[in-house]
């Protein structure tokens, strides 16, 4: 029996040791909560690549934000915060250009400048240890996309063997049908002019049944000869012009070649690419806008464009809905990525408002 009370005791004793910093790490939370600013600072990035972040200059000089991540956050804000203001601000220089890349954006929100940061910000580890990330609200890999060329022009289906055959028959069959008009005119004429006395129609009946006979037989080869070559040419213009992809396959392609490589404008992909790609940085080319993803992707390297546009996979499906017909993604190329997510710097203020927002995304 003492043995058993001596186990409750420490029993007892141990909960008790447990819930007192229980009790104060979430009495401490909850006074936390209240240590947030009366308006909250964001950031957001300004690109031409709009399709996540979209800034629209109003006549008031005010600034209207709107996209897909401005979207997600307002709807999570107005559950996890609704009784706290906040404000977006664009990192952009004098000119309205973006003042670097994203990880200077980071930089100047862990320098606590502002409160965080909205846009497509892809996770990564070393930007985890400036900024705290909410948990990802779009899964997002770095694809590689490649143009696509016509192999087999639809016109150059015009001018097959099968087509010079056809052709070449055609012609013989029609000449030999206008010969044959003329020599009956011809011999009919005759006939008329001479006024010869009626002499038995059998053998000018023959010789009509003879050339009736010999066109006959030229007609039968002639479309026999037509009819085994009209399915081959009829397959050959209804399948689709055939497509030739890029050879380029992996980013040893890319060094071996020496080809131009496409990334977006403030993509951390640069970096990437140059100490874990190996690739040079002459050989990196930063796109500004989807006008001039299309026009570099088209011409290639050669013309002072570029063979591949690296980026996350979310933005090259974007621009591939557009141009279907002209770029494919390869198929396995593929560098994971842990999301896109949003940075909040009030983790450590206000953990639970941080928590409720890190939930509703």
């Amino acid at each position: 029996m003492k043995k058993y009370f001596n186990s409750l005791l420490i029993l007892l004793f141990a909960i008790s040791f447990i819930a007192y910093p229980v009790h104060v790490i979430g009495q401490n939370s909850t006074n936390q909560t209240t240590t947030l600013p009366k308006e909250l600072r964001f950031l957001v990035p300004v690109r031409e690549l709009n399709e996540f972040v979209k800034i629209i200059d109003l006549s008031n000089g005010q600034k209207n934000f709107s996209g897909f991540s401005i979207d997600v956050f307002n709807a999570a804000a107005e559950f996890a915060i609704p009784s706290i203001r906040y404000k977006f601000f664009t990192f952009s220089k004098e000119d309205g250009t973006m003042n670097g890349t994203f990880d200077d954006m980071l930089r100047a929100v862990n320098n606590k400048e502002y409160d965080g940061a909205i846009a497509e910000t892809t996770i990564l580890h070393y930007r985890m240890q400036m900024v705290d990330f909410t948990m990802p609200y779009l899964d997002s890999e770095i694809g590689m996309l490649v143009r696509v060329q016509a192999s087999k022009p639809r016109e150059s289906a015009l001018l097959t063997p099968a087509t010079i055959v056809i052709s070449t028959l055609i012609g013989i069959l029609g000449i030999g049908v206008f010969l044959a008009v003329v020599f009956w005119i011809r011999i009919f004429c005759q006939y008329n002019r001479k006024k010869l006395p009626l002499r038995p129609a059998e053998p000018i009946m023959g010789s009509i049944m003879y050339t009736r006979l010999v066109i006959i037989l030229v007609l039968m080869v002639s479309l026999l000869t037509i009819s085994s070559y009209m399915p081959r040419q009829t397959s050959s213009l209804s399948l689709p012009t055939q497509r030739q992809v890029s050879d380029i396959k992996t980013l040893d392609d890319l060094k071996r070649k020496g080809s131009k490589v496409g990334y977006r404008q403030g993509a951390f992909v640069k970096n990437l690419l140059v100490s874990k790609g190996g690739l040079s940085e002459s050989q990196l080319v930063e796109l500004d806008s989807e006008v001039e993803m299309l026009d570099k992707l088209q011409k290639g390297t050669e013309e002072g464009g570029v063979d591949a546009l690296i980026a996350g996979t979310h933005h090259l499906k974007l621009f591939q809905e557009n141009h279907c017909d002209d770029f494919v993604l390869v198929p396995n190329f593929r560098l994971k990525s842990t999301g896109l997510g949003f940075v909040c710097l009030f983790h450590s203020s206000s953990p639970l408002h941080f928590l409720k927002i890190n939930h509703l995304v």
